[in-house]
């Protein structure tokens, strides 16, 4: 049984991440800003829930140094510039990142890391604006527009100097806007596409998500790697290329997108991670799954 540390556990998407890992035999150590009460927590015997500031490097590092983890998966953050204040926003995202990154490369543990296709700068900038070709690869230029994106962007920075420095391996994933099934909250822009510009209609499902995280755990990879997570459509139902040619009354130089394929590249993540999602819009939206770990 291998140990996994991961942050923000009991956030939306975090318990599901835990779930994965749970239900695939891992010993899970939970790291978030509180600690469940111990009658429901006490039922989950594979988690250790663990109460942890992590813009406090002290507990930090005190508390990864002492599960010395297999791997650390890094998802407590806020997760998007909408939450708080931009300087919040971008002080705890990136404090905590390095905190935890640095923790994990002394104690000889890979990292999975929450990033943002918001990189980029498209995904909340003030006028949307278009690339130079579809789909979007993952070396597109990060020129972020908002504090989040500038968080993030800064998080993979700290992720190579990991990588580099400890000699680990730190993984990136870029999931766009996370749906839940029986709540895809995305489904209400569909009778105004305009609003889903800045991330051109495109969305994860949660369940994708968190075996996207297990595969980037239990693939070996050498470095830093980024890699979209994504739906393979986009949330509209509609052609991806007309879609951006009416609401941006332009076409960039090259769109390679077949009928409502998704805008960002997901070959990286097939190739080197041997996964593919399994989640559409037009199946997940009325489906009914109860939450992991909903009575924590």
């Amino acid at each position: 049984m291998q140990d996994v540390l991961i942050t923000g556990g009991l956030g939306e998407s975090g318990r599901w991440i835990i779930n994965e890992f749970v239900s695939n035999e891992y010993q899970v150590t939970s790291l978030d800003q509180v600690r469940p009460d111990w009658g429901p927590a006490s039922s989950y015997y594979d988690i250790d829930f663990r109460e942890v500031d992590l813009a406090n490097g002290g507990e930090v590092f005190e508390i990864i140094h002492e599960v010395d983890p297999d791997a650390v998966v890094h998802w407590g953050a806020y997760p998007s510039p909408l939450q708080s204040t931009g300087g919040r926003v971008f002080t705890n995202n990136v404090e905590s990142t390095y905190h935890v990154l640095t923790a994990a490369g002394q104690c000889d543990a890979d990292v999975v890391l929450a990033s943002s296709e918001a990189v980029y700068g498209y995904a909340f900038a003030e006028t949307p604006s278009l690339p130079d070709h579809f789909p979007i690869p993952t070396e597109e230029p990060m020129q972020p527009s908002d504090a989040y994106g500038l968080s993030k962007m800064v998080a993979e920075e700290t992720g190579k100097m990991a990588a580099r420095r400890y000699d680990i391996s730190v993984t990136a994933l870029r999931p766009a806007w996370l749906q839940y099934p029986g709540k895809y909250d995305c489904l209400e822009i569909q009778s105004a596409p305009e609003y889903g510009k800045p991330h051109f209609w495109a969305y994860c499902d949660i369940r994708d998500l968190k075996q996207a995280v297990r595969a980037a755990v239990e693939t070996p990879l050498d470095g830093f790697e980024a890699f979209h997570v994504m739906a393979a459509d986009n949330y509209m139902g509609e052609p991806t290329a007309e879609l951006i040619e009416q609401e941006f009354d332009a076409t960039p130089e090259t769109v390679s997108i077949s009928e409502d394929g998704v805008a960002y590249s997901l070959a990286k993540t097939r190739e080197l991670l041997n996964w593919a999602p399994s989640y559409s819009w037009k199946t997940a939206a009325d489906e009914h799954v109860n939450p992991p770990l909903e009575n924590v």
